[in-house]
C-alpha cells in the first residue's frame, strides 16, 4: 500500500508540470512602449513648445503698477516703487521688493525676491530686467517652472 501511494505521488510530481497553465508573454510593441517617440506625439510636443515660446508682439497699452511707496520721475517717464511692488498687464505679472518701469517702452528693472509669472509658467530670481511689451527679460540667479509639461529649471 505504501509503495502504491509513493508511486502515485511520484507520478503526480512528474506529470504536474504538464497540467500547469502557462501564459506566453508577448513581445512589447515598441510603438506602445515608447509613445513619446511616435510622429504624432512629437508633432504635438512641437506644437505645445511653439505655443509656449510665442509672445504677443505689440503688447498691452496699460500696465498696472502698485506699491506702498510710489514715485514718478518726469525725466525718462519712469514710475518707481518700493516696499513690495506688483506690476501686471495682459496675463503677466511681476512682483519684487522694489522696481522701476519706463511707461513708454514698458522696460522694467526689478530687485529683491522677483517673481515673474505668465500663462505658462513662473520665474523666480534675485534681479530682473523685463520688457512687458514683448515679454522678454534677463534674470539673475533664477529658477524657472513651466506648467505645461511640469518642467523645473534652476540657473
Amino acid at each position: 500500500m505504501i509503495g502504491r501511494v509513493c508511486s502515485i505521488a511520484i507520478s503526480l510530481i512528474l506529470l504536474a508540470p504538464a497540467f500547469v497553465a502557462r501564459a506566453q508573454v508577448r513581445n512589447p510593441d515598441s510603438k506602445a512602449l515608447f509613445e513619446e517617440d511616435t510622429k504624432e506625439r512629437k508633432r504635438e510636443i512641437e506644437k505645445q513648445q511653439s505655443k509656449i515660446m510665442t509672445t504677443d508682439k505689440g503688447g498691452s497699452k496699460f500696465l498696472n503698477f502698485s506699491a506702498p511707496n510710489v514715485e514718478f520721475l518726469k525725466e525718462g517717464n519712469m514710475v518707481k516703487g518700493s516696499g513690495g511692488v506688483l506690476i501686471s498687464g495682459d496675463g503677466i505679472s511681476a512682483q519684487a521688493e522694489s522696481a522701476q518701469v519706463n511707461q513708454e517702452s514698458k522696460d522694467a528693472t526689478l530687485e529683491g525676491g522677483v517673481m515673474f509669472s505668465g500663462m505658462s509658467g513662473e520665474i523666480a530670481s534675485d534681479k530682473a530686467a523685463i520688457n512687458f511689451d514683448n515679454e522678454t527679460g534677463t534674470f539673475t540667479v533664477a529658477q524657472f517652472s513651466m506648467s505645461d509639461g511640469d518642467y523645473f529649471i534652476s540657473a
